[in-house]
């Protein structure tokens, strides 16, 4: 005969399996005048090389910055939404090159995108801190763009250990596109941060082939560049608030440029792996 234990942890075991049997909706939620930060630190190190040169030389980056988001306008019946985020002061980089460390002040640059519930990246611009528009596209621009793609939701409800795959070519800046390949899966839903959370892994790539070109100055010799942007991200995304809470993986860059300088063609090749985290901060 079972005992009560037995039949308590019986059901116990029914009601957490009904539970990972069941779907959730993923989407953001906007609300106007609402504002988050987030903590982001990246940590890489990697090579260069130099068409001619026999060694090629290490190279090391760290970056710390606080960025903040705030909601200016939602619409279209609160599907989507104008979100600004503007880096706050004192953000810094530190580029380690050849045995030579550079420090560098992070620009407060002022990046707004249209986005929908489903995260998808409906447009972005990039502007200076006096609110003009930046030529070209921006690394802040960039990574926001490329993580809000690679995070995009499906339209249906997703159960835990489903996969979904997005391909979105995203407008980094005027004349600049970059696209955007990510899988994603649903490892589980559990209370983190005292909060209820979808734990999702994303892999994405980016090709680098056509970017670098759109980003020159017009009327310069537009260089030839190969290579791609790989990314692994664990994040964890509160679908009752509608909020990504934290998120952190590995991203790699890998890519060879070709330009001529004169009458000299000059070839050069970069590698670097990076450690990237982003903490909600309020």
């Amino acid at each position: 005969m079972r005992t009560r234990a037995q039949i308590a942890l019986g059901v116990l075991v029914l009601a957490v399996s009904v539970s990972q049997a069941g779907a959730v909706t993923l989407r953001y939620k906007f609300k106007s005048g609402e504002t988050h930060a987030y903590k982001t630190t990246m940590k890489g190190r990697g090579e260069m090389g130099l068409g001619g040169l026999a060694e090629s030389m290490r190279m090391e980056m760290s970056i710390e910055m606080v960025t903040a988001q705030k909601v200016l306008s939602v619409g279209d019946g609160g599907n989507s939404a104008q979100i600004e985020q503007r880096v706050k002061p004192g953000g810094k980089m530190v580029v380690t090159f050849a045995g030579n460390s550079t420090p560098t002040e992070i620009p407060q640059e002022r990046v707004l995108l249209t986005m929908d519930t489903r995260g998808r990246v409906l447009k972005l611009t990039v502007a200076g801190t006096g609110g003009g528009a930046v030529p070209g596209a921006s690394m802040q621009g960039m990574d926001w763009a490329q993580m809000a793609a690679a995070m995009a939701f499906p339209e249906k409800d997703v159960k835990v250990n489903e996969v979904w795959e997005t391909n979105a070519a995203v407008d980094v800046a005027t004349g600049a596109k970059m696209k955007v390949q990510a899988r994603s899966r649903l490892l589980g839903l559990e209370t983190y941060k005292g909060r209820q959370c979808a734990r999702i892994r994303t892999s994405f790539s980016i090709p680098l082939d056509t970017l670098l070109p759109q980003m020159m100055p017009q009327g310069g010799p537009a260089p030839e560049m190969g290579g791609q942007v790989t990314g692994l991200v664990v994040w964890y995304f509160d679908h009752v608030s509608g909020l990504v809470i934290d998120e952190s993986g590995k991203v790699t860059v890998q890519s060879t440029t070709s330009f001529t300088m004169g009458e000299q063609t000059v070839e050069t090749s970069s590698s670097m792996v990076m450690n990237v985290k982003s903490v909600l901060q309020k």
